[in-house]
């Protein structure tokens, strides 16, 4: 992801996150992998929000998985990889999606 793509998202979501303060889930897009997101880009808005939680979730078993599944399939493995991560269970959260992911996300939501 482009730093300037970074910047342009960041300044569209962040108003509305800050005002949410719940958790962030960020699912990303085709050919992308949480392990990229986590380390830079999630961690990047964590630094905005004052150390809200914010966390990549995985949509597939890899990068190249996803490639044949129905996005139904992928919405499901990602509400099942969501309710695995504690920080999520039992409360309101903050979803974005980067790309493809904006199609899982709102299957979430």
């Amino acid at each position: 992801m482009s730093k300037n793509f970074r910047k342009l998202i960041l300044l569209i979501t962040l108003p509305y996150l800050i005002l949410s303060s719940y958790p962030v889930a960020i699912f990303h897009g085709l050919g992308d992998a949480c392990l990229n997101i986590n380390h830079g880009f999630a961690n990047e808005i964590a630094d905005k929000l004052n150390g809200t939680y914010v966390k990549c979730i995985n949509s597939g078993e890899s990068v190249f998985s996803i490639l044949g599944e129905s996005f139904k399939s992928q919405g499901e493995k990602a509400c099942a990889n969501l309710k695995k991560d504690p920080n999520f269970l039992n409360q309101d959260i903050s979803v974005m999606g980067l790309s493809q992911g904006g199609l899982i996300a709102r299957y979430i939501a």
